[in-house]
């Protein structure tokens, strides 16, 4: 799950909360990624196909005045425990995988992870200026999913 390593401890960033729903109605809206922008605060856009090895671009609001697009490389889908991206930057250069995972605790609560390590040449640099950003938005989003999750299961 997340790096040992004091090295890696460095260059990650993470989130995670418990939600009151069913692990396969959280992984569909982890997977419904058209929908961000409905109710993920930290991404406000998404362009491509879901599949591994495709690639898209998520857009990023890394706070009120910065917002970028960020080209992904679909890593890794295994429903519906966890899907991870790739930045598709030359690796030696930054080299950076997002993974979100689910964990049911009981059959209608669910524990939600997310991480990236930044790693590569600049991989400590991107932490330096935007590792506080990338945490908030997704603690944001940690939370923002727990409240759509638990919307959708009440009804």
């Amino acid at each position: 799950m997340l790096p040992q390593s004091r090295f890696d401890q460095m260059r990650t960033r993470h989130a995670e909360i418990d939600i009151e729903a069913p692990q396969a109605l959280i992984w569909q809206i982890l997977v419904d990624l058209e929908r961000y922008a409905e109710w993920n605060p930290f991404t406000y856009g998404y362009s491509g196909t879901l599949g591994v090895g495709e690639p898209f671009v998520f857009k990023v609001r890394m706070n009120a005045a910065l917002k970028l697009d960020a080209p992904e490389v679909f890593h890794l889908i295994e429903p519906p425990i966890r899907i991870a991206w790739r930045g598709a930057y030359p690796h030696w250069l930054v080299a950076a995988t997002r993974y979100q995972v689910l964990t049911p605790l009981t059959p209608t609560r669910t524990h939600y992870h997310t991480w990236e390590t930044f790693r590569g040449g600049l991989g400590l640099v991107v932490v330096q200026l935007f590792g506080r950003a990338v945490e908030n938005g997704f603690q944001a989003m940690a939370g923002a999913l727990k409240a759509r999750a638990e919307a959708m299961h009440t009804g």
